[in-house]
């Protein structure tokens, strides 16, 4: 689970400060207040840690269908769009794929010491001109480690590891983590000129230093993070077709606009998946259910249909139908003969229901085509899906119904006001700034922006004062 974010000198933030994460966070605020850029931070490290070059500080994306998003150019990433000036940004985030890291001494096939890494923040710092980008450093950092590589020339760089087993170099605070490879001496500067995108230490590094597969390590737990326990679906999701081919590939999500998500469904069946979809009283799993039904249970809750199944469009064929029933009495028809709503949420339930225990999910206006009375239950669904499934729900949104039934959960003890983090982005027309809604614990907010939602209390006034004018005219 990611635990912190925070930006400086990216696009319309001058600084976001420490952004803390909880299992679900959202992000609220008015059009081109910055909140979508958060979600985009994300992406770009996602993408980034998915392009096979690896040469790429960061991949900015393009118009493909491959991208999750585009920046467009180095300058649109910076703040105010001026140039030359470095880009910071970390990610914390408590590690999933392994909890800690072996230190070697050189030449010994035994650990000296294995650093626990109860979580793991990472942070760079990228200079950006006009034709090209490269990183001035990056670390990796834990409670008992740290460890920076910092670029001192534009073909240059050095690490260094604050270990206390480490020496000092040179009476400075710059420290050699371990003795030298064959043939160098260990008081010889090592250069680096080949980076792995913004956070990979070089080869040259490794071939260096003996025993310094650690460094590989918290490389590949940062890759793990990001591009097997990240997942994203975006506002504008596909609409709903008559028959879907399906030839037995298994994605890895739905997609950023939910073009895979019947593909997910059938995968999800072909391997016999299931999800614990409740949790008894003591916390314990009351039920495992295929991915299929738990998207089922979920649309049921929603109040949207009674029956929800994928079957083939014929005998031995590859194309399949998905079919929904409205209500008890009615008749199953094809997803795309019901309202536009269902086809929009069909994804963003699959999604939920698919990616393995323990991910991140995020989420752009998830409330898109929906009802308002559906939009309230939909927080339900989110909340449930961090409880079972002990998924992490990343969202911005515009919504008040879903975020007052969140604050109505809280208020009813359904979840911890420590597990909900609720954010308001706004601009002043120079830079956007964030503050955290306070829950007090009765769930209500007690720093709620003015015209948080528009001007509630102004409309009603008017209304009531058009309408004792209308009556004033009509009985002169």
């Amino acid at each position: 689970m990611f635990t912190s974010v925070t930006a400086n000198n990216y696009r319309a933030w001058r600084t976001t400060g420490d952004i803390e994460l909880a299992p679900v966070t959202g992000f609220f605020g008015a059009n081109s207040s910055g909140k979508s850029s958060l979600l985009q931070l994300f992406l770009l490290l996602k993408q980034t840690v998915q392009s096979p070059d690896a040469s790429k500080v960061l991949d900015l994306g393009d118009d493909s269908a491959n991208a999750l998003f585009s920046v467009g150019s180095w300058q649109n990433l910076g703040f105010g769009r001026v140039l030359p000036q470095e880009v910071e940004f970390s990610f914390g985030w408590v590690p999933i794929h392994r909890t800690a890291i072996e230190i070697f001494e050189a030449e010994s096939d035994i650990p000296d010491e294995i650093v626990e890494l109860p979580r793991l923040t990472y942070n760079t710092a990228i200079h950006i001109s006009k034709l090209r980008a490269f990183t001035r450093r990056f670390s990796y950092r834990s409670d008992d480690l740290l460890v920076e590589l910092s670029r001192w020339h534009p073909r240059e760089h050095e690490v260094s590891w604050n270990k206390v087993t480490a020496s000092v170099r040179g009476g400075h605070n710059r420290l050699r983590p371990l003795e030298a490879g064959e043939g160098a001496s260990p008081s010889d500067d090592i250069f680096l000129q080949s980076l792995v995108h913004c956070y990979g230490f070089p080869n040259e590094l490794l071939a260096h230093y003996r025993n310094a597969s650690f460094l590989r390590d918290l490389q590949l737990e940062l890759e793990h993070q990001f591009e097997r326990r990240l997942f994203y679906l975006g506002p504008r999701r596909n609409r709903g077709q008559r028959r879907y081919p399906w030839h037995g590939s298994e994605p890895a999500d739905v997609g950023p606009s939910g073009e895979r998500t019947v593909e997910a469904l059938l995968a999800s069946r072909d391997r016999g998946r299931n999800n614990v979809a409740a949790l008894a009283v003591d916390g314990t799993p009351e039920e495992r259910i295929s991915v299929e039904e738990h998207v089922a249970r979920m649309l049921r809750d929603l109040g949207l249909v009674t029956e929800f199944s994928v079957e083939r469009a014929s005998e031995g064929s590859e194309l399949y139908r998905v079919k929904v029933q409205l209500a008890r009495t009615s008749i199953p028809v094809d997803l795309v003969d019901v309202g536009f709503g269902v086809s929009q949420l069909l994804p963003l339930l699959v999604l939920l229901a698919y990616v393995p225990e323990g991910s991140t999910v995020l989420l752009e206006q998830p409330e898109m085509h929906l009802h308002p009375r559906v939009q309230s239950k939909l927080a339900d669904v989110l909340i449930e899906v961090t409880q079972t499934r002990k998924l992490q729900i990343i969202l911005e949104s515009h919504s008040e119904h879903l975020l007052m039934r969140m604050q109505r959960r809280v208020a009813e003890q359904e979840i911890p006001p420590g597990d909900v983090a609720l954010y308001f982005c706004d601009n002043d027309g120079e830079e956007s700034n964030i503050s955290q809604l306070q829950f007090d614990d009765c769930g209500s907010i007690s720093n709620w922006p003015e015209d948080f939602f528009g001007d509630a209390m102004g409309e009603t006034a008017a209304i009531v004062s058009a309408g004792l004018r209308h009556r004033a005219e009509t009985e002169a």
